[in-house]
């Protein structure tokens, strides 16, 4: 017997603080009991990252409990494949939510570098596997 899975609504959620700084959206999805968070990230290069990481911080406030899964992705320009202060600091901010690094694949690739600059986050405890896929119309895979 197959079992729908029943999705009563969806919210969105929007943080303006400027596009340069941060971009964000998500759904929320009700799956039974479960609660699946998911948060879809941009952040400019040239972005303020303490602007970024307020805005991130308080996206997660507003909405975690122990009892929420969140997943955290998108094209945040911190390159986990040659990692930095930046990244670490990022991923340290992100512990606190209990939210993971999951991504370990380039997902910018040129003919003269690598970087993993779309990144993925969660605290999803599944046994998945997280891989790229290259949709080859882009400069990110």
């Amino acid at each position: 017997m197959r079992q729908e899975t029943q999705l009563p609504r969806q919210e969105y959620t929007e943080v303006d603080r400027s596009d340069k700084h941060i971009e964000i959206c998500g759904v929320k999805w009700l799956n039974g009991d479960e609660i699946y968070i998911i948060l879809v990230c941009v952040r400019s290069p040239t972005g303020d990252l303490i602007l970024f990481y307020n805005g991130i911080y308080s996206v997660l406030s507003s909405m975690f409990t122990l009892s929420v899964k969140i997943i955290l992705c998108g094209d945040i320009n911190l390159d986990s494949y040659h990692p930095s202060k930046d990244f670490n600091d990022f991923k340290e901010l992100l512990a606190i939510f209990g939210l993971e690094y999951r991504n370990s694949w380039p997902t910018s690739v040129t003919n003269t570098s690598l970087s993993t600059i779309d990144n993925i986050f969660t605290n999803v405890t599944t046994s998945g596997t997280c891989c790229v896929l290259d949709n080859t119309f882009s400069d990110h895979r």
